[in-house]
């Protein structure tokens, strides 16, 4: 893993969390920021946010094209860049709102304790690090305010029209409108893109992941966090905070993106591992994280999607001892009347590692045993909690959650996959028994027949009533029996009055009292949960309703993006947009899921059989997916009532009528 973090901290990116007008060269740590002045109001922002509305164009996988536009006071701009080579050029348009009051700065200087010495020339910002020299120049006019906080060396320009500047380039203004054109076309060009509806989810899900891909200083790992707002400067978690399950769907995601950074995001939040072996619910700058929690299994399964697409074996082994200790910790810690099936908790460690103390305490004061237990369930406010009650002197919840046995039966199938490869065959064993008895004790105990559903079920033994879509996670294991299988679709995930709304799938049934709240998980659609229904109905070759899911949660991701360019965090299942919760990240990164979901109409790796699914049986949002990432090769697929595979070069492989499955290791022989 070190080769992959050391590739991609390279080259001018917007690493910066706090600022997304920051450009930073890596490894030098040279720094460019655009900050704004205005006069008349005495105003000066020198760090963007998303508090200055921002609407996010593309960004390039390694910097070499951005696009953004903000505004302060209802005042746009845009600014774009390009990296070429060794040249940085950027132009900053504004708007014809602006009243001649307002100035762009530029400055130029080290950052995170960079060794760069800058020097202003006349127009020129001069930068040296080592026996290295960065010219940035000037090719706009350069503007003279009355007044001008700027600090460090910098150059100002007017807002009466377009700024240009260069750095170690000659290119003239027209010569850069060029260079970003081409830039841009250059990366959309190579980077998984398709036509009309998926086309406009896919530039929501690169934007969302790559906008938001930041540098931790600290370590010196370049990470996804779900959004740089949840970082802002003396926030709670620091200067940067990664989450469970939203971190891994975040590699995942990433995966039909840049192998490195799907590998980096994964691995990094498996890093945040706790002594005992919990991967937790967060983990933040300085080595901070949540010591009493964890959140949804779902690591093993985004990383054996990924080996499945890649084939990189030594990612499996750079993953598997923490995953598998997550796995060992849960089945430890989290069976506490010590009846074989799991429950939440927050269970705080006797002793706390060096450094972590005040931050800990911080996070516990703020909440009570019961919410952190609510936390470690992904799902924080959901209905299946409200009759929940916690035993104080062991942290558990005292509720036989349906969800998290589910998901752990498919993390032992999973894991034990991943043991064999790797020729740990008493893992292997051990995981696959671990498997068998519990996804016995889930159907024995969990599920109601006279309900058709398994139930989530109180220590007293009395089955809670309350539905949600993890009830459905059982189906991720390949264990539950067809008949089951059948009822719990038929009745419930594709009944109107049940789970199947016009916008799909709420949290919540409609049958739920709390799904008119619509609030956070109290009947709002969520994309992980999508995703994991989604991958369960998969298993059982539900295709139809796979595909169902598919064109329908598109849809809704498109209903917010069109309307202000978001990818929320959680959509109204009524209205179908994102606002209406105060509680709802307007640029949050696994929204886009919903693209992804869309994705697997036309590729996805299956982690029960080990296949890759190529085409639909169904007319997909789309007629073509091009440049998606298998092994060393980029596919493009159309579906034309036939699906053609062919690889990026035009070399066809395979011709067939709908959907078809075919062993990873089997396509990518036909690569070489």
């Amino acid at each position: 893993m070190v080769n992959v973090y050391k590739n991609l901290a390279q080259g001018w990116n917007t690493w910066n969390t706090h600022s997304l007008t920051s450009h930073i060269l890596l490894p030098e740590r040279l720094e460019i920021n655009i900050g704004f002045i205005d006069e008349y109001k005495s105003n000066y922002v020198t760090d963007f946010s998303g508090k200055h509305q921002p609407v996010y164009g593309e960004h390039g996988i390694r910097g070499e094209y951005t696009d953004i536009s903000l505004a302060v006071h209802d005042k746009p701009f845009r600014i774009e860049t390009a990296a070429v080579g060794e040249e940085f050029l950027i132009k900053i348009t504004p708007s014809n709102q602006m009243m001649g009051t307002e100035y762009f700065s530029v400055t130029a200087g080290a950052i995170w304790g960079g060794e760069v010495n800058v020097i202003k020339k006349g127009d020129t910002l001069v930068a040296t690090h080592g026996d290295q020299s960065f010219v940035l120049e000037a090719v706009s006019q350069v503007g003279k305010p009355k007044w001008d906080p700027t600090r460090g060396a910098h150059l100002v320009f007017g807002s009466d029209q377009p700024v240009y500047l260069r750095l170690n380039s000659k290119r003239s203004p027209a010569e850069i409108d060029a260079a970003l054109v081409k830039s841009k076309a250059d990366f959309l060009a190579s980077v998984i893109s398709s036509d009309g509806e998926l086309e406009e989810g896919l530039a929501a899900m690169r934007r969302v992941l790559l906008w938001n891909t930041v540098f931790d200083s600290e370590s010196g790992k370049v990470i996804t966090p779900v959004n740089r707002s949840w970082t802002r400067l003396g926030s709670h978690f620091g200067h940067y905070v990664i989450f469970g399950w939203d971190t891994f769907f975040g590699g995942l995601m990433l995966g039909m993106i840049d192998k490195d950074l799907a590998y980096a995001n994964v691995h990094a939040m498996l890093e945040k591992s706790t002594p005992n072996g919990m991967v937790p619910n967060w983990g933040a700058a300085g080595g901070h994280v949540s010591m009493d929690r964890s959140e949804p299994q779902v690591g093993s399964w985004c990383a054996y999607k990924l080996y499945l697409q890649y084939g990189d074996q030594w990612f499996l082994d750079a993953c598997y001892n923490q995953l598998l200790a997550w796995n060992n910790w849960r089945f430890r810690e989290r069976d506490k009347n010590n009846d074989g099936l799991m429950e939440l908790g927050s269970v705080r460690p006797k002793t706390l590692p060096p450094g972590v103390t005040e931050r800990f305490a911080a996070d516990q004061s703020r909440s009570t045993l019961k919410t952190r237990a609510m936390w470690e369930s992904g799902l924080d406010n959901s209905p299946m909690w409200d009759k929940a009650e916690c035993d104080e002197k062991t942290g558990a919840m005292m509720l036989e959650y349906v969800g998290l046995n589910g998901l752990m039966v498919a993390d032992c199938r999973t894991l034990a996959t991943i043991a064999g490869i790797l020729g740990k065959k008493k893992d292997q064993e051990m995981l696959t028994q671990r498997a068998d008895t519990l996804s016995a004790k889930i159907d024995a105990e969990l599920w109601n027949e006279k309900k058709g559903i398994y139930l989530n079920r109180h220590w007293s033994g009395e089955f809670d009533p309350t539905l949600s879509l993890t009830h459905f996670f059982p189906m991720l294991s390949g264990d539950v029996p067809e008949d089951r299988v059948d009822r719990l679709i038929k009745d419930y995930l594709v009944n109107p009055n049940e789970f199947w709304t016009h916008y799909v799938i709420p949290n919540v049934p409609k049958s739920e009292p709390t799904f008119q709240e619509q609030a956070y998980w109290r009947g709002r659609v969520w994309a992980p949960t999508n995703f994991l229904v989604t991958e369960g109905c998969r298993r059982y070759g539900r295709d139809d309703v796979a595909s169902k899911i598919a064109a329908r949660g598109l849809d809704l991701l498109l209903v917010a993006w069109r309307e202000r360019g978001a990818v929320c965090e959680n959509f109204n299942a009524i209205e179908g947009k994102g606002k209406g919760d105060n509680r709802n990240d307007p640029f949050y990164t696994w929204g886009s899921l919903m693209s992804y979901i869309s994705i697997q109409e036309f590729f996805d790796a299956q982690v029960w059989n080990d296949e890759i699914k190529l085409g639909s049986t169904h007319k997909p949002s789309g007629k073509e997916l091009r440049n998606i990432p298998f092994r060393n090769a980029k596919l493009n697929i159309m579906a034309n009532g036939a699906t053609i595979v062919k690889t990026i070069d035009g070399k066809t492989l395979s011709t067939h009528q709908g959907a078809t499955r075919v062993k990873a290791q089997d396509l990518a022989n036909q690569l070489k």
